[in-house]
């Protein structure tokens, strides 16, 4: 006598062997764009202990799969590598972009060569100038996340970039 399904039971056996077969494609596209990413030499290490283990009358059919597949991944990494190296380097972008100066309001009195124009001159800016600069807890001056890069220069930090300045203009 054959079994017959119930309708509804059916129906869940037959959803139920789409979604094995859903996943299962899912895992096997999955393990392929993992072998993309990883490099060559990797990849021929496994190949290589694979390939031991084949020797050794180890290796399952599963290992002789994985040989071939890993083989092609390999083919494929040294193709893009080289098409990598043949592609011209492009440069990087570069900003120019001015660094707003906390309190350069009032920073801009004082010494020999008059008041400083801070938001026009170049500076070079050490870490000691950033307004987030600490010696111990903040040591290179770098802002927290998500807040713009500030900086403070002291009287005698102005002195210097002015006597800087004067000496450009001079040359």
């Amino acid at each position: 006598k054959a079994k017959s399904l119930n309708p509804a039971d059916a129906h869940r056996k037959a959803q139920r062997k789409k979604e094995v077969a859903k996943n299962k494609a899912e895992r096997s596209k999955t393990r392929e764009d993992a072998l993309k990413v990883k490099s060559p030499e990797l990849i021929r290490a496994e190949i290589s202990r694979l390939k031991d283990k084949k020797t050794m009358g180890l290796a399952t059919n599963e290992d002789k799969d994985r040989i071939g597949k890993l083989e092609k991944a390999y083919e494929e990494g040294l193709r893009r590598r080289r098409e990598e190296a043949e592609k011209p380097q492009e440069a990087l972008p570069t900003f120019s972009h001015s660094v707003k100066l906390f309190g350069a309001e009032e920073a801009g009195g004082g010494g020999a060569a008059g008041p400083l124009p801070l938001g026009n001159i170049a500076i070079e800016y050490r870490p000691e100038d950033s307004v987030y600069y600490h010696p111990t807890l903040n040591p290179k001056g770098v802002p927290p996340t998500g807040k713009p890069q500030k900086y403070r220069l002291s009287a005698e930090r102005q002195a210097q970039v002015a006597a800087e300045q004067q000496a450009r203009l001079e040359a």
